[in-house]
């Protein structure tokens, strides 16, 4: 885990006095501690440098965002600063006493940023999660859902009531620790930022969630036993981040829009039916005329990244889409408005993905667009044949559109469980049998004549043969197969019979 320049300096001033000056950015960037040794090469930005105050170059080459730490005084002039943080230890201490120290601080927080992490791929267990957090801002924190319940807390003592706010029990706000909140917060529930504000005389730090650009609830962090400092607004958004990313797999705290809808869907692909609430919401929400499902698989590189990751891109790149995984694969419910058959729409949704994935680290299949929601399932059957058959018919192939391969998966389906040939005509037999001692194929004659609908003509072309060649094999051929090819049924059961046995012949051998 990185951190940055407020966040090092916190925690090192707790052991050594030091002071922090010059530019420093507020994001999480700055990698782990190293010394510098030549004073020939630039210190480079987010690097973290340590070294001696009494060693320090009288001429410096730096990007900007570099963060040196020395002790004692250094000859740091304020064109430096400028470009650079410095943090200086105001007692002489070992380099390596100094390396050591950074190092625990880094090894802490890398640890919590790992059990977050751990967490959310395994149990998502919130209670885990706060507790952990808590310990490392060694202050209460509580996180309330959007309609202002209790989600989880951790870090209030046994004699402390739950919150500077909390009058109304174990479950919920009250309207007046509610109004309180509001008042105090002016308000912001769409703020993106952290919200450093007092509540009944206590100082807390608070943070809206959001699930895609709908409000979820907030986060909160009370000041009791240390004081804000700077460094814990990047952190809060990091816990943030995970605590939906949990939030997101128990339902029962997301009670969004676009949570009715993801609950929805994945009750849809369980078999599942939809509580008449959640439908209730459905009826009332701005939703697409269009869906499609897209159905991907990722490859063995990319299914090496945590599927809730990938989702969250898909949701990022995607607004409005609900993303998840399912049986090895991850599903995208999206407007099909955003990808129609045309090739320009095609290579946006290609771009949209490129940016954020290698396109060959993914196979995906696409279903044709639908209107009822309650249909998601047989359309994710249509992702997963499209992937199918697009996969043997097209391997070199990413995308694959199930309308393109419907006709394959009808007549591979056709036979049932039965062989091709026990639907065979004995006039087709007979063909057959021709075929087999002859240069002159009929069977093929017979499936480029009714490809190009019965016309003489358009079939000559096609074989490369002189009408009146044409026309005397095509009366062979009626003449062996007994069947009236001008009954539409004859026409259909032979077309699917040929197409059957060309994707036999051509992909199964």
């Amino acid at each position: 885990m990185r951190l940055n320049a407020d966040i090092l300096y916190e925690n090192i001033n707790e052991t050594i006095p030091a002071e922090l000056t010059g530019y420093h950015a507020p994001g999480l960037s700055l990698r782990r501690p190293e010394f510098f040794l030549d004073s020939a090469e630039p210190m480079q930005a987010d690097h973290l440098y340590i070294l001696p105050g009494d060693q320090f170059p009288r001429h410096l080459k730096l990007e900007k965002g570099a963060v040196i730490l020395c002790s004692g005084n250094a000859p740091v002039v304020q064109h430096y600063l400028d470009r650079c943080c410095l943090i200086r230890l105001k007692q002489k201490t070992d380099p390596f006493a100094i390396m050591n120290l950074v190092t625990d601080i880094f090894d802490r927080y890398n640890r919590w940023y790992e059990g977050l992490h751990q967490v959310v791929e395994t149990t998502a267990d919130l209670a885990e999660m706060t507790e952990a957090t808590s310990k490392l801002f060694r202050n209460p924190i509580m996180v309330l859902d959007s309609e202002f319940r209790f989600v989880t807390r951790a870090g209030y003592g046994d004699d402390q009531q739950y919150v500077a706010f909390d009058e109304n029990g174990p479950d919920k706000l009250s309207l007046s620790a509610l109004n309180q909140f509001l008042s105090a917060t002016d308000m912001k529930l769409d703020e993106t930022d952290p919200i450093k504000i007092d509540i009944y005389g206590q100082s807390v730090l608070s943070y809206n969630l959001f699930d895609s650009d709908e409000y979820a609830g907030s986060l909160t962090l009370e000041y009791r036993n240390r004081p804000y400092r700077p460094g814990d607004e990047p952190l809060i958004r990091l816990f943030a981040h995970y605590l939906m990313l949990a939030m997101k797999q128990h339902s029962q705290y997301m009670s969004s829009g676009h949570s009715v809808l993801r609950k929805t869907f994945q009750s849809l692909m369980d078999d599942m039916p939809v509580d008449l609430e959640d439908r209730r919401r459905l009826e009332n929400m701005d939703l697409p005329e269009l869906w499609r499902c897209i159905v991907l698989q990722p490859t063995e590189r990319l299914s090496k990244v945590p599927a809730s990751y990938v989702c969250e891109t898909l949701e990022d790149i995607f607004p409005g889409s609900i993303a998840f995984s399912y049986e090895a694969a991850v599903i995208l419910f999206t407007s099909a408005d955003r990808l129609d058959n045309s090739a320009e729409a095609r290579r946006q949704f290609v771009r949209l993905l490129e940016e954020q994935f290698d396109t060959t680290t993914l196979k995906v299949g696409i279903s044709s667009p639908f209107s009822d929601l309650f249909s998601a399932r047989w359309h994710y059957t249509q992702g997963c044949i499209a992937l199918e058959n697009g996969s043997i018919f097209d391997p070199d192939e990413t995308f694959y559109f199930f309308e393109e391969y419907a006709l394959e998966e009808l007549i591979i389906n056709a036979p049932g469980d039965q062989p091709l040939e026990m639907y065979f005509s004995d006039g087709l037999k007979r063909l057959f049998e021709h075929d087999a001692q002859s240069q002159t194929s009929y069977i093929e004659t017979l499936r480029t004549y009714l490809n190009n609908n019965m016309n003489v003509t358009a079939t000559a072309d096609a074989l490369y043969i002189h009408r009146s060649t044409l026309l005397e094999r095509l009366s062979r051929i009626k003449k062996e197969l007994w069947d009236d090819l001008k009954d539409p049924d004859v026409q259909l059961r032979l077309r699917i019979i040929l197409k059957a046995l060309e994707i036999r012949e051509r992909y199964f051998g």
